[in-house]
């Protein structure tokens, strides 16, 4: 299990060989499920059919985990409740400002951070 969490989450792109272990992986859960538990294949399980084709599409599937997108749309949410005011009877205009804002933020951290690494 650690090294499946371990290859689910990293940041990396997977090789072929691991994108081909893991399909073997969830195919024989998919397979055996039922008759070693006696239920349905539950939709988490199901789920896991598509991670190799979402992370060879996008070369990654730990950047899109759940805890990284429930982070970003918290801190949306805190942007768009608490700036931009004077455009809240413009919906789209206030959201296009708070994603601007956010990427803005999240790109000056990562910079410092990248420049901290250096010294």
């Amino acid at each position: 299990m650690r090294s499946l969490q371990k290859l689910v989450l990293s940041k990396k792109s997977w090789t072929h060989t691991h994108r081909a272990k893991f399909l073997t992986f969830v195919t024989d859960i998919n397979k055996y499920w039922h008759t070693a538990t006696g239920l349905h294949v539950p939709p988490k399980l199901h789920i896991l059919q598509h991670c190799a084709e979402f992370e060879e599409r996008h070369r990654a599937l730990g950047l899109y985990a759940e805890s990284q997108v429930e982070s970003c749309h918290a801190s949306f949410n805190f942007l768009f409740r608490f700036t931009h005011r004077n455009y809240s009877h413009r919906t789209a205009q206030r959201m296009r400002r708070c994603l601007a804002d956010y990427c803005l933020s999240h790109t000056a951290l990562a910079m410092a951070r990248d420049a901290a690494k250096q010294k």
